[in-house]
Parts: structure tokens; sequence; C-alpha cells
């Protein structure tokens, strides 16, 4: 039996043909009058965004950048330099070391004269004093200063220097190091 043909047929809708998006785009630029040299140029844009799809998404990009530049108003900015043509030092720059990284010990550029002027107060100390020259305390002592201050002579100019072959922290912690050794000092001798 033949179906078909003795049912009748139900409500039909008049819905419009399904387009591809190049279909409706062509039925779109149809209805808006839009010049022909522009017509080939996005016809070929849209054929290039439909074979390479990544740059359909930079182009959409672009299209919203430019969209959101026209929209937002422009700042508009004074022509004024901020800056100087003088020459005015910069703080701590091209004078070498600017911070110890330690807080509460400031860097002190005469650190390393300063070593040897401490540890010979030290030497000089322990020579006044009554301390026996074969304690030990006094022979420890003795030959560190004597070694500080030979490095820091022979590199009176070279902080860092200084810092590497004695091995004991930074030229200013060496300097407090001999402030500490002279109140220990003081405090063995009394």
């Amino acid at each position: 039996a033949d179906h078909g043909e003795n049912e009748t047929p139900g409500p039909t809708l008049n819905r419009p043909p399904l387009l591809s998006a190049r279909a409706r785009y062509q039925h779109a630029t149809s209805i808006v009058s839009i010049p022909e040299e522009a017509r080939g140029d996005i016809d070929r844009q849209q054929e290039d965004n439909n074979a390479r799809p990544h740059r359909r998404m930079i182009s959409r990009f672009a299209q919203f950048a430019a969209r959101r530049a026209l929209v937002r108003p422009s700042v508009s900015r004074p022509a004024v330099s901020f800056f100087s043509t003088e020459e005015t030092p910069v703080p701590g720059f091209g004078k070498g070391k600017t911070s110890t990284g330690i807080v509460g010990l400031p860097v002190d550029p005469d650190a390393v004269s300063k070593i040897v002027v401490k540890y010979q107060e030290l030497l000089d100390k322990m020579a006044a004093s009554d301390m026996p020259e074969t304690a030990q305390y006094r022979m420890d002592l003795e030959k560190i200063a004597r070694f500080r201050i030979k490095i820091a002579m022979e590199n009176p100019d070279d902080p860092d220097l200084v810092e590497d072959l004695v091995q004991c922290g930074q030229v200013e912690e060496l300097v407090k190091q001999a402030d500490d050794e002279m109140k220990v000092l003081d405090m063995y001798l009394s």
C-alpha cells in the first residue's frame, strides 16, 4: 500500500531556506548599497577568512580594537617634557656599593682604611697590656689582625677583593668585628 499518496499533508511552515554564511552575506550586500570596488575587497577578505580561520580571529580582534579606539575618547597628553636636559647625579649611581644588604649596617666608603686603623689599635693595646704572649687568645687575635691589615694594605682601593680574601663578611662587617673585638679585649684585660 502506498501510504504517501493518501495522507493529507500537515501544515507547512514557510521557512526561508538555510543559507550558508556566504549566501547570507551576498543577500545582505544586495540589500545594502555597497560600491563594487568595496564588494570585491570584502569578497576577497571573506574567502581568505574562510580559507584560514586563524586569520578570521585576528581580523575580529582588529575590528574590536578599532571600534574600541573610535568609541573611547582619547586622552590628550600635553607635549611637556618632565625630564631635564641638565646632568644631575643619580644617588648611588657610579659610586660602587650602595647597600650592604644588612639592616642597620650602612655602606662605608672608607671601610678598608678603617680596617687597618682598628686592627692596628688592637695590636697596640695587646702589646701595651700585661697579657702573656703565650695566651691562646692573644696569639689568635694577633694572627687575625696582622692578616687583615696585610690584605687591606695590599688592596686599599678594592673592597671586593678584601672581602674575597678575608672571607669573613663584607668590609663594613670587618670594621664592626674589630670594634666588637676591642670590647672583648677590654673585658679580658680588666
